[in-house]
């Protein structure tokens, strides 16, 4: 395990930035009354989950601690891709219910630029991409 002390504050600063991101997609979804049902909750448990383990490797980085760390990592990204698929599905259901006649670029625009903000759970899964690369080499 790299024990350069450099790098260890600077993986320490990355996750921070990692956390402050949790910290403010989670206001926003509080904002957003994120939580109509009970799959709305997967981002707050996840980011949730993240931050513990944040903490925790942060603290005392064992291999162990930095395995959950890159698991949970992947965890917020995959998160966030299913995010992403279901705001588009919501988007396109809407849009299927208003227009049921539409196709082709216009439809998809429509989508694309819909009532559920389409790019929003990307955030979730940049964070687990800095989170994970923060791991880099670190085994």
């Amino acid at each position: 395990m790299e024990t350069s002390a450099a790098l260890q504050a600077f993986r320490r600063l990355i996750l921070a930035v990692v956390v402050v991101g949790i910290a403010g997609i989670g206001a926003e979804l509080v904002l957003l009354e994120h939580w109509e049902s009970p799959l709305q909750w997967t981002p707050f448990i996840g980011m949730g989950t993240a931050t513990l383990v944040i903490v925790a490797a942060g603290m005392r980085p064992t291999r162990r601690r930095i395995l959950v760390l890159r698991a949970m990592m992947l965890a917020l990204i995959v998160i966030g891709a299913v995010g992403m698929w279901l705001h588009w599905r919501s988007n396109a259901l809407l849009e299927l219910e208003m227009n049921p006649d539409a196709a082709g670029w216009p439809h998809f625009r429509r989508v694309l630029f819909g009532g559920t903000p389409l790019l929003a759970p990307g955030a979730v899964m940049h964070l687990g991409l800095i989170g994970l690369a923060s791991t880099w080499r670190q085994l």
